[in-house]
């Protein structure tokens, strides 16, 4: 998580968090009922077992692989959510960016 520390003062919540590492909800859940945020890196459920990044592009949330990108929400309940962009970086290496 991004969370460095957290504070709190009369039943209110703050969070000092790494502002690069925040991604959007998609409104969408991978096959195990986990959220799916943009940032997040998904396996496809067909083909190589290779990290898909999850991005918001031209109004929409896509699978991105190299210069490829796909539509997120074709395949989003049969996928697996695998690590972050940011956690997980090196689930990306050899991948054209």
């Amino acid at each position: 998580m991004a969370v460095a520390k957290c504070k709190r003062e009369n039943n209110f919540a703050e969070f000092d968090v790494i502002p690069e590492t925040v991604g959007q909800f998609t409104g969408l859940h991978d096959k195990t009922g986990k959220e799916i945020y943009e940032g997040d890196l998904i396996e496809l459920p067909f083909g190589e077992k290779v990290a898909h990044e999850v991005i918001f592009r031209r109004g929409r949330f896509s699978l991105k692989r190299g210069d490829v990108s796909h539509a997120l929400c074709i395949y989003h309940n049969d996928s697996y959510i695998v690590g972050n962009i940011h956690d997980n970086p090196e689930l990306m290496k050899g991948v054209e960016q």
